[in-house]
């Protein structure tokens, strides 16, 4: 576009002395084209940026029929009026342009009107090819990044060198799911992203707005927008929202491929669990077959694991997601109406499931096994350790046997009576006492269980002299009525410390 400050600071208008005589703050407004022309009533053949050149017409009528026309030329979305040559316009008609903020300008000195007009629909012819090109650069990039299958921050890189600028994708939380900036330098930018952010209208469409004026366009279809790109400092905006709204366009078309490719492989991956855990799959080379047909090699082992929430897309989600990002190749899909199945085929099993950080999901692995056609096996020891493991307090990972021993032997005994009586028997004794005088026997007794039964050991845990200890000791024995000398009866000790401990955190 040209604008009319730039047509006023041309060589054809400069030898003409132009002074502005109102609309100064309009001067940057755009210039669709150069119209000239001396009838009288020339608001009618406005269609909207057109700058005027006349040599008198509508200024030269009586005051009030120049008003109003003057305010038909402006209502009608003309650029501004350069008067060459002639009678000057009324003080009545300047004080209207003035008031309009709209630019009236006169020459005083002769120039030729076609002059002005070749040079600026030179211009503008210019200015339009430049933006088709531009424009086709962009549908070019795109159209390749959508038939690679360009990835999120693919797009948006590309979106940044385009505009050139920062861009970032957000959500409708004002989280920001990504961001891209020439160079990689997006920390300053991101700085109080979000109290920023809300101060940026959610529009549909493109739109203009906040104290910084970031350049916004909604992403998703209508009635479904799920995201929005940011372009916070931009230089052409008709350039920036063809970039913008391009990208925008490519993102949607990636998430719907990648919605329809994983429901595509939801199904497949759905289909070959299922036939596992029914037993349909007649023998070994019948289920590798179907591993490699889905895209999975067989491996010297198979680990089944489930996460406990029942089948929902967004757990089922989640876990692929999960695998995505531990670079772990595996098979997703609802076991039944509790649990999801993954299913992993790894050389070195423990290697594969240290990588996995399960953050926030509850995901238990079985026994390895050597044969696919046994992985069911392995998912029903998952399952044992996920309930399990439910009872016993959080923890970072994947959840395996190792993890629970002697804790997922109690914690499946629940509350049974034969666990009451054994913890009772125990430690009955040493509860009731500490109940009726206020002491911490038992947590003496678990000082010492944990210091492997060595007074040593127990004196530097508790920061006491060794001398001091013998006789609470033999206090404790007393009151326990069982020998702490001896490691059997510090394992029956230990264990119903450990029932009693679980029993008090369900």
């Amino acid at each position: 576009m040209v604008t009319v400050r730039e047509v006023l600071d041309s060589e054809p208008v400069r030898r003409g002395a132009p002074e502005v005589l109102a609309g100064h703050g309009a001067l940057e407004g755009d210039v669709r084209w150069v119209h000239v022309s001396d009838v009288p009533r020339v608001a009618g053949l406005i269609d909207g940026g057109e700058l005027l050149l006349t040599t008198g017409g509508f200024l030269e009528l009586a005051d009030p029929d120049a008003l109003a026309e003057l305010d038909r030329v402006v209502d009608g979305g003309a650029a501004g009026v350069v008067l060459e040559l002639g009678s000057p316009p009324s003080p009545a008609v300047v004080a209207r342009a003035r008031e309009r903020d709209f630019p009236l300008v006169v020459l005083h000195e002769q120039v030729r009107f076609v002059e002005i007009t070749e040079q600026v629909h030179r211009r503008l012819v210019s200015a339009q090819l430049e933006q088709v090109t531009f424009a086709a650069e962009v549908h070019a990039t795109f159209t390749m990044l959508g038939l690679r299958r360009a990835d999120r921050g693919a797009i948006l890189d590309a979106a940044a060198r385009l505009l050139p600028g920062p861009v970032v994708l957000e959500d409708q939380r004002r989280r920001v799911l990504s961001s891209a900036a020439l160079g990689g330098a997006t920390a300053p930018l991101l700085e109080e992203w979000e109290a920023r952010s809300r101060l940026v209208t959610w529009r549909a469409g493109t739109a203009v707005g906040g104290p910084e004026h970031w350049l916004t366009t909604t992403v998703g279809v209508q009635g479904r927008v799920w995201a929005r790109l940011v372009a916070p400092r931009t230089g052409d905006t008709a350039r920036a929202a063809v970039v913008l709204e391009r990208a925008a366009q490519a993102l949607e078309l990636g998430r719907m491929i990648e919605r329809d490719d994983a429901a595509t492989e939801l199904r497949l991956h759905g289909s070959l669990i299922s036939d596992l855990v029914s037993g349909r799959l007649p023998d070994e080379p019948a289920a590798l077959a179907r591993l490699r047909a889905v895209g999975l090699r067989p491996a010297r082992a198979y680990v089944g694991l489930v996460a406990l929430g029942g089948p929902g897309s967004e757990l089922v989600g989640r876990l692929r997601r999960l695998l995505g990002d531990s670079r772990v190749e595996g098979l997703v899909a609802p076991l039944d109406d509790r649990h999801v199945g993954v299913l992993l085929a790894a050389d070195d099993p423990d290697a594969v499931l240290d990588r996995l950080r399960p953050e926030g999901l509850l995901l238990a692995a079985g026994e390895p096994v050597g044969r696919l056609t046994d992985v069911p096996g392995s998912w029903r020891s998952a399952r044992v350790v996920a309930g399990v493991a439910g009872d016993l307090p959080p923890r970072a990972g994947v959840v395996r046997h190792a993890d629970v021993r002697l804790h997922g032997l109690l914690a499946s005994l629940g509350d049974s009576p034969a666990v009451s009586a054994f913890v009772e028997a125990e430690l009955g004794r040493v509860l009731a006492h500490d109940a009726r005088h206020g002491t911490d026997l038992l947590g003496l007794l678990r000082a010492l269980l944990d210091a492997g039964g060595q007074v040593t050991a127990l004196a530097r845990a508790t920061h006491r002299n060794r001398s001091s200890l013998y006789p609470a000791l033999a206090r404790l024995e007393q009151v326990v009525g069982h020998p702490l000398d001896t490691p059997a009866s510090r394992t029956s000790l230990a264990v119903a410390l450990l029932a009693h401990d679980l029993g008090r955190a369900r």
